[in-house]
């Protein structure tokens, strides 16, 4: 997404995901889009300001929490900074990495405010840059849960490395906003491709068009090419209209096909609780039981012989 000389963008892999649905606002100040996110997928947050008359800060927020920021003086020889993960001290990092999102049946998370989830957001703040200092690193906290009741359509989370060791040490600097608001704000609404696409907010899945060869029909005994009207380069790899029907997509349908799936999920889930407790794990969480453990054959006779 781009605001003015400001362009910011999520990568994986060295290359940029692609956006759908971009909406500006805030009198072009605010620009959000919709990304795909895959499971295990590590990505980094990419700023480039080519304006060298400011020195600016970017903050990022990954589903609400806080993840440190970036500084671009106006002394600088680069305009582009990158951040990848959330520094846990001036030698060590946690990767950003797409993951599950988990689902608790913990009522206290029905308060919680979490309208943020799904979302990387990062804000561009003019500042001034003092000297060094040390208290610069994030409380990440827990890693996200919501109550298996709440949000719906969220599956994915951003999920937090191993802690590892980076290659060239940060320093940390103090820093003071000036002005009441972000002079730019972007926002990246992440989920699972097939999500986006159910709902019309990515495009279909590219087919492959299939190559028909000249049937035999399609020539005289004599090997002449047989009468009838001749078709147009562009007719030849289009069907006759009356073969086309539009694909019309019910989304009350999708969501109830959801929905049934995450009941379904949420049974399996309960009724593997309390197997693992009827076999003395009395310790165990819902949120710490998988619905679906491959190769794994469930027994549910034994849940009933109390």
């Amino acid at each position: 997404m781009k605001i003015d000389s400001i362009d910011c963008w999520i990568e994986v892999d060295g290359k940029k995901l692609d956006e759908y649905g971009v909406e500006v606002s805030e009198g072009g100040k605010a620009c959000a889009a919709w990304i795909p996110s895959e499971v295990g997928q590590k990505f980094a947050v990419c700023c480039q300001d080519t304006n060298r008359r400011r020195e600016s800060t970017g903050y990022v927020q990954a589903d609400g929490k806080d993840c440190g920021g970036k500084v671009l003086r106006s002394s600088r020889t680069a305009d582009m900074w990158t951040m990848n993960g959330v520094a846990m001290s001036t030698t060590t990092v946690r990767h950003f990495q797409f993951g599950a999102l988990a689902l608790t049946d913990d009522d206290s998370y029905l308060t919680k405010n979490q309208q943020n989830v799904g979302e990387i957001k990062v804000e561009l703040w003019r500042c001034h840059v003092g000297g060094a200092t040390l208290a610069g690193i994030p409380a990440i906290g827990e890693p996200m849960k919501m109550h298996e009741r709440s949000k719906k359509g969220v599956a994915h989370a951003v999920q937090f490395g191993e802690e590892k060791r980076m290659a060239t040490p940060l320093t940390f600097v103090e820093i003071t906003k000036v002005g009441v608001a972000p002079f730019a704000t972007f926002t990246f609404r992440y989920r699972g491709i097939d999500m986006l696409r159910a709902n019309g907010i990515a495009p279909p899945a590219e087919t492959a068009v299939p190559h028909h060869s000249r049937s035999a029909s399609s020539t005289s005994h004599a090997g002449r090419p047989a009468r009838g009207r001749k078709r147009k380069a562009s007719e030849a790899l289009t069907p006759d209209r009356e073969d086309v029907k539009p694909e019309i997509i019910d989304m009350d349908e999708v969501e109830d096909v959801e929905d049934r799936v995450r009941q379904a999920e949420n049974e399996l889930r309960r009724a593997r609780l309390a197997m693992h407790r009827k076999r003395g794990n009395k310790k165990i969480k819902l949120e710490d039981v998988l619905p679906i453990v491959p190769g794994e054959v469930l027994d549910l006779t034994e849940l009933d012989s109390d």
